[in-house]
């Protein structure tokens, strides 16, 4: 689900590979941008294969291993494959200490290792999470998706480990001396911590991101999250207005659809959320939409639809959270 996680951001693996550079000759054929491109068009064996293809020819091309590790990151068994994604990381980072996209990568891949990991082990990750975003902003200080990445390691993580709102801030107003629109949905992203919900969905709208394909996704990010901010709150017509935008500005991505069919879902409308969750299924399958949509089949009664809809969010990688695979369990068992 999109939300600005420095351990797990939805276009935090694709965005990896976004910085326009050619740091060796080897990589003059190819660039960051060709593993964006097809990561976003969810071609995640393809961008393997390309990096796998240029790592033949020399195995410690910067833009290569960094194009690895966010395929492997954005691939259905990210999971499995963490380990190998901080090795490549760090094979990165170790012959080519200069290049930010690969402080960046390890950064990515550290953070979505510390997530499956317990409490105690992912502190021992925070600072060198934290390290790695910091010293890929410092190589190249407008590297958008490193510094949304430190910002919200900031956001998150408690201040014993080099975390705080006031870190976050100060990152916010450096950032917009260097990239004014960028700072500016950082300042959103400010607000949308302190729970001003309003002012930061206002500020995120009057930003212009143009073609920016990063910026979009921060600013999408940030609407999606306004707008669960609303449901959280149970203003349920604020939240449907702000998910049916994001659907209207962002038709590619399914969290709209998802975010409002929930709107619906929450308040008891099956009915209404049935048809938003099939056209979130449409664009992009997810193992959530499916695991609510049988919620809602078994609450309208059609038990057979309920069926097939839990056992296929149970059989999905990426796959549900823990909590909403017990539920799913627990529901497979009275259908």
């Amino acid at each position: 689900m999109p939300k600005h996680v420095f351990l797990n951001h939805p276009s935090g693996a694709a965005a990896t590979a976004a910085v326009l550079i050619a740091l060796s000759p080897l990589a003059a054929a190819q660039t960051t941008r060709d593993y964006d491109v097809l990561l976003r068009a969810d071609k995640v064996a393809e961008a393997e294969r390309l990096a796998d293809a240029a790592l033949a020819k020399s195995a410690t091309d910067p833009v290569a291993l960094a194009g690895k590790v966010s395929a492997v990151l954005s691939g259905q068994n990210a999971a499995k494959r963490v380990d190998e994604a901080v090795k490549l990381a760090e094979r990165c980072v170790e012959a080519n200490p200069k290049a930010a996209l690969c402080h960046n990568a390890l950064g990515s891949a550290l953070g979505t290792k510390a997530i499956s990991a317990g409490i105690m082990s992912a502190m021992g990750y925070a600072t060198k999470i934290r390290d790695a975003f910091k010293t890929a902003v410092e190589l190249e200080p407008k590297y958008v998706e490193a510094r949304f990445n430190l910002m919200q390691y900031y956001l998150q993580a408690p201040g014993i480990v080099g975390g705080g709102k006031g870190k976050a801030r100060d990152l916010a107003e450096d950032t917009a001396k260097v990239l004014p629109t960028a700072g500016a949905l950082m300042r959103a992203s400010l607000l949308l911590a302190d729970d001003k919900t309003a002012d930061a969905e206002a500020l995120t709208l009057r930003t212009a991101v143009g073609d920016d394909p990063d910026l979009q996704d921060q600013q999408r990010d940030l609407l999606f999250g306004a707008a669960s901010q609303y449901a959280s709150n149970k203003r349920w017509a604020d939240a449907a207005r702000l998910y049916t935008e994001v659907v209207k500005r962002f038709p590619d991505s399914e969290w709209g659809h998802y975010g409002l069919a929930r709107t619906f879902h929450e308040q008891g409308k099956c009915n209404e959320a049935v048809p938003v969750y099939e056209r979130s299924i449409a664009v992009k399958a997810r193992a959530q939409a499916h695991f609510r949509l049988g919620q809602c089949f078994n609450t309208l009664g059609d038990k057979a639809k309920a069926n097939a809809q839990v056992t296929r969010a149970l059989g999905m990688q990426p796959g549900l959270s823990k909590k909403q695979r017990e539920e799913a369990e627990a529901l497979l068992k009275t259908l």
